[in-house]
């Protein structure tokens, strides 16, 4: 074995060679690659920065009975499917609040079924109560699913409705 032919161990080359311009691309590539997430996917057009976050585990967006009762909902605030954007929680487990801001310009957040310590807000609220944070407006309810059975909470679910979308109460 002469001295053209040493194997140095991965240890001991970055030990040797820390300092070197390849071995910082190298990490700097590394660190951008792991840090990228995904981009988000999305129901629906998203034309005035409203996010509807779902958690269903089975179904890429929502099952036809939560579509038809979301399409009734989004109808009802004079919007469409085109003005929102409906991202599945379960989807994209781990989300943040920070990942939805960045890709997806959001101006309103209604959460179902999921909570603000799901998207590592810094605070908790009741449901139905808003609460703006860093200029988005956040409200969080039971899951669809739980909103279709129970008429107590769709009653409250259209009160906070209609103080954000500001709707006209007698309809």
């Amino acid at each position: 074995m002469g001295i053209d032919n040493i194997q140095l161990s991965a240890f001991l080359q970055q030990a040797l060679f820390k300092n070197n311009l390849v071995g910082k691309v190298l990490k700097s590539r590394s660190n951008t690659v792991s840090n990228m997430k995904a981009p988000i996917d999305f129901l629906g057009g998203n034309s005035k920065n409203i996010i509807f976050i779902v958690n269903n585990s089975e179904n890429k967006f929502l099952s036809d009975n939560q579509l038809a009762f979301t399409l009734g909902l989004i109808k009802a605030c004079n919007i469409s499917l085109n003005d929102i954007a409906v991202v599945n929680f379960a989807q994209y487990t781990p989300i943040s609040y920070l990942d939805l801001k960045k890709q997806l310009s959001c101006g309103k957040v209604l959460g179902f079924g999921v909570t603000p310590a799901d998207l590592d807000l810094p605070f908790a609220i009741p449901f139905f109560q808003m609460q703006t944070f860093q200029e988005i407006g956040y409200i969080f309810c039971p899951s669809l699913d739980e909103l279709q059975k129970d008429t107590n909470a769709k009653k409250q679910l259209w009160s906070s409705l209609q103080k954000i979308f500001k709707i006209d109460k007698q309809k």
